[in-house]
């Protein structure tokens, strides 16, 4: 991957094979609601919204985590969410398919500026990792 736009693809199309098993997602492309999350899912009779970010490798510690960070509109829509009784995550896929990893945090557990410290980030306990072929595994998660 060399962008988060080809990893939105990737995750899209990924989604889209659990159509048949009961499962739906929207690629959201709001452009005039600023802060919309990039993915909603519904299944399980539950939904969940998912505001992703993707870095090609972890910066090294002392360095911000991410260039473009969670915005604050980014981050009091998944707030808004949470608040509502919904599932509502923020999402940061590092590397590829073959050796990379899909952190997985709670609205709740963002930081006000949209960003971490990269070993803050790591030292983090309440967020969810997973290797990218555990994708499905998050998604359940995310619908519990």
């Amino acid at each position: 991957m060399r962008n988060e736009n080809q990893f939105n693809a990737w995750f899209s199309k990924e989604l889209r094979t659990l159509h048949s098993k009961g499962y739906f997602h929207l690629k959201a492309s709001d452009k005039f609601t600023v802060g919309v999350a990039d993915f909603i899912v519904w299944g399980k009779g539950n939904s969940s919204v998912m505001e992703v970010k993707y870095i090609k490798s972890l910066p090294k510690p002392g360095c911000k985590l991410l260039d473009h960070t969670f915005t604050g509109p980014q981050v009091t829509f998944l707030e808004s969410i949470g608040l509502s009784g919904n599932a509502a995550y923020g999402l940061v896929a590092v590397g590829d398919k073959e050796d990379g990893k899909l952190y997985l945090i709670m609205w709740k557990d963002m930081p006000e500026s949209g960003n971490w410290e990269v070993s803050d980030f790591l030292e983090n306990q309440n967020k969810l990792v997973f290797e990218w072929n555990e994708w499905k595994q998050m998604i359940d998660i995310c619908l519990a």
